[in-house]
């Protein structure tokens, strides 16, 4: 008979540790505040290169977003999400082998194409957009969604990931592209707006007690696509 591994109690909140915005960071964030686990953001330079070697801690943790529970560091996007969701009880119902694919189906989708294709100018995304990968990488996502949510009528923390990083592309790029250009990308995809549109209407996902934003920070600096981009969709 299979047993059953029980958490520890948590010692303390949940400490992400990000950029001042929700960014990379945003489904750890809008995980605790939806299921009211308590978490702190902490967002300043000192305390991110404390603990990320990027910026010369000696640990295994590289680059932000990490995540701290019980003095456990996790970091990389993915891996963090599922740290979080596993405290935060957002995994009953997912399968476990499975889950960490979709994570990375998320990642290569969207960072890796959508984001990538970007960052080559306005005409290699419209070219990316209008052929054949665009819509064999979100195709896919689109036919691993059960529906309404990834693993059926229970969200997950896999959900909570997707709904975010729709949240960058859009604020960043996808919904200007659309009222200028009248490019609706994700309009053959309707598993994953229909996921994303219920996820978008939780309360989690309209405030936070730290008041981020989406991809801006305190400062005014943003990731918006560049004017260029949509000058050069052509």
């Amino acid at each position: 008979m299979a047993s059953i591994v029980q958490q520890a109690p948590l010692t303390g909140p949940v400490k992400i540790y990000y950029w001042p915005m929700l960014g990379r960071a945003g489904s750890l964030v809008r995980m605790c505040e939806h299921t009211n686990v308590p978490y702190e953001h902490i967002n300043d330079f000192p305390s991110i290169a404390q603990i990320c070697s990027a910026f010369g801690a000696q640990n295994g943790n590289f680059a932000p977003p990490v995540a701290v529970i019980n003095d456990k560091a996790v970091s990389q996007s993915t891996a963090a999400c599922l740290f979080v969701g596993k405290r935060c009880g957002l995994t009953a119902g997912m399968d476990e082998d499975t889950a960490p694919q979709l994570l990375m189906d998320i990642i290569d989708t969207f960072e890796g194409g959508l984001g990538g294709a970007q960052g080559k100018g306005g005409a290699a995304l419209k070219a990316f957009l209008e052929g054949p990968r665009w819509a064999a990488l979100a195709g896919n996502i689109d036919r691993s969604i059960q529906g309404p949510f990834y693993f059926g009528e229970t969200m997950t923390c896999v959900d909570f990931f997707l709904a975010n990083v729709m949240s960058w592309f859009k604020a960043n790029l996808l919904d200007r592209l659309e009222a200028e250009k009248g490019v609706k990308a994700l309009a053959p995809f309707s598993k994953i707006v229909g996921l994303y549109e219920a996820m978008s209407a939780l309360p989690a996902f309209k405030t936070n007690k730290y008041n981020l934003l989406v991809s801006t920070k305190p400062d005014g600096s943003n990731f918006f696509a560049s004017d260029e981009v949509f000058a050069d969709y052509k």
